[in-house]
């Protein structure tokens, strides 16, 4: 087998990179979806927005990334701008 098929297989699920493999070997893979920052509002239009259903209340609100598809509707929902793609400033809650 060849050793770059594990990698390959890895990045066919969604990773971006692998660690070593782009960044010196300090580089990580980006997560997917999205998380939710503190910047949180609380008004709901991502919980309404979402086709999953993925979204739960509380401050700030949660996306449970096992339900989530990944499509932003939640991102263009949100009027604060408080829904971005996970790994850029979301909430430790958020995942």
């Amino acid at each position: 087998m060849h050793p770059r098929f594990f990698h390959r297989i890895l990045q066919l699920r969604g990773q971006t990179h692998l660690p070593g493999e782009l960044g010196g070997g300090n580089s990580r893979p980006r997560a997917k979806g999205y998380g939710i920052t503190p910047d949180c509002i609380g008004c709901g239009r991502c919980r309404t927005a979402c086709p999953q259903g993925a979204i739960d209340p509380g401050t700030p609100f949660r996306i449970r990334p096992e339900n989530c598809l990944h499509c932003g509707a939640c991102a263009e929902a949100c009027p604060a701008g408080a829904v971005r793609p996970r790994g850029d400033d979301c909430h430790e809650n958020a995942f």
